[in-house]
């Protein structure tokens, strides 16, 4: 029994301009996080910004998320892999 807890089933839709935006930011920021493994220099974090017009602050967000879970890292992996691949195959 889950006392009280309730699976919760989630119906898959179209991705949003928003869901766009965060994977591609994810996307970008992966890369850096992996070069200092985990530990981003506030100037890096801040040309990241620069070069993708983000918000201030959004980087390092972008960065603890990363930081915090290894499971979304490897999705993120797996999703840049895809697309890396999906780029070779339309040449």
């Amino acid at each position: 029994m889950t006392k009280g807890r309730t699976k919760h089933t989630v119906e898959r839709r179209e991705p949003s301009y928003f869901d766009w935006l965060l994977t591609n930011m994810f996307l970008k920021a992966l890369p850096l996080w992996e070069r200092h493994k985990g530990a981003v220099p506030l100037r890096a974090r801040r040309k990241l910004e620069r070069e993708g017009d983000w918000p201030r602050g959004v980087a390092t967000a972008v960065m603890k998320r990363l930081s915090k879970d290894e499971d979304f890292r490897q999705r993120v992996r797996q999703l840049a892999r895809q697309r890396r691949a999906n780029r070779r195959e339309s040449r």
